[in-house]
C-alpha cells in the first residue's frame, strides 16, 4: 500500500473516530437532571382521635434557594395498609362521609391554568390507593420556590389500628414532576412518607 493510500486510511479512521466521539456526546451520554422539586404532607407530626374526621395536605414546590424550574405537569400516588375486612382509617369528605376522590387547593383550581384529570381512591385487599395527577395548561409552565398546598385529603379514624398507627406511603414510580420544555424530565426528589398516630378517646 502506498503511503498515500496509508495516510488517507489514516485520516478516514480519525474523521470516524471523531463522528463517533461527537455522536456519543450529543446523543449517548446521560442527561443530568437536578432533583429541585419537592412534595411533602402537612401536618408533619400528626395524630388523630378515633372517630376524628382530619385533613391533610400535600404541598409541591418545584425548586428552592432560586434554582425553581417550570413545570407542567405533576402526579403522585400514596397508599396505606390495613388490616381486617376494611380499612381502619377511610378517606372522606369534610363532612366525614366516604368518599373515593380528593380535593384540589381552591388557588389552583380557581387559577384557569390547571386540570385534574386523576383524584381517585380505591380500596383494594389489604391496601388503599389514593392517585392524583394535575397538569398546567399555561404556554410558560408553573414556578414556583415556595411550598404550595396542591390537594387536600380528608380521613376519618374509624377504629385504632393494631399498631396504633399507619404510614401514608409515596409510590415513587407514580409520583413524578415534569419541566415544561421539550424534552421534559422529572425534577422530584424522593420524599418522605409519614406516620400517623391514631389514639383511643
Amino acid at each position: 500500500m502506498s503511503n498515500r493510500k496509508k495516510l488517507l486510511l489514516v485520516i478516514a479512521l480519525l474523521i470516524l473516530l471523531l463522528l463517533f466521539v461527537l455522536g456519543y456526546w450529543f446523543f449517548g451520554r446521560t442527561r443530568e437532571v437536578k432533583k429541585v422539586g419537592g412534595l411533602d404532607i402537612t401536618p408533619s407530626v400528626p395524630s388523630a382521635v378515633k372517630g376524628d374526621v382530619f385533613r391533610v395536605d400535600v404541598n409541591f414546590r418545584t425548586g428552592t434557594n432560586g434554582e425553581a424550574k417550570p413545570v407542567s405537569a405533576m402526579s403522585f400516588r400514596l397508599t396505606y395498609d390495613y388490616s381486617g375486612d376494611n380499612p381502619d382509617v377511610q378517606v372522606v369528605d369534610e363532612n366525614g362521609v366516604i368518599s373515593d376522590t380528593l380535593y384540589p387547593a381552591t388557588e389552583f383550581l380557581q387559577s384557569g391554568e390547571w386540570t385534574f384529570p386523576v383524584r381517585s381512591v380505591q380500596e383494594g385487599a389489604g391496601s388503599v390507593v389514593i392517585d392524583f395527577a394535575a397538569v398546567n395548561t399555561s404556554l410558560d409552565g408553573y414556578m414556583e420556590d415556595a411550598s404550595k398546598t396542591i390537594a387536600s385529603i380528608y380521613f376519618k379514624a374509624e377504629d385504632v389500628p393494631d399498631a396504633g398507627a399507619f404510614t401514608l406511603e409515596f409510590n415513587n414510580d407514580q409520583t413524578k414532576m415534569m419541566t415544561k420544555e421539550e424534552s421534559p424530565v422529572n425534577i422530584l426528589s424522593v420524599p418522605n412518607n409519614l406516620n400517623f398516630t391514631i389514639n383511643k378517646k
